[in-house]
């Protein structure tokens, strides 16, 4: 909802910067396990985000 009330402009600047915020770090046994862990969580907010700003944009 605070999205929706934010200009554009701005909107787009607060995604980008969250976007450039993201980074996961995860601990395994496996350090390939945990790497893979880390990128699909980074690649399952990216998504998140993507949808948070559609609904902004869109309602």
């Amino acid at each position: 909802m605070v999205l929706r009330s934010v200009p554009d402009g701005l909107r787009r600047e607060l995604m980008r910067e969250l976007r450039a915020c993201l980074h996961v770090d995860a601990s395994a046994p496996d350090p390939l396990a945990a790497d893979h862990m880390a990128l699909e969580t980074e690649e399952r907010v990216d998504r998140l985000l993507d949808q948070i700003e559609y609904i902004a944009r869109t309602k």
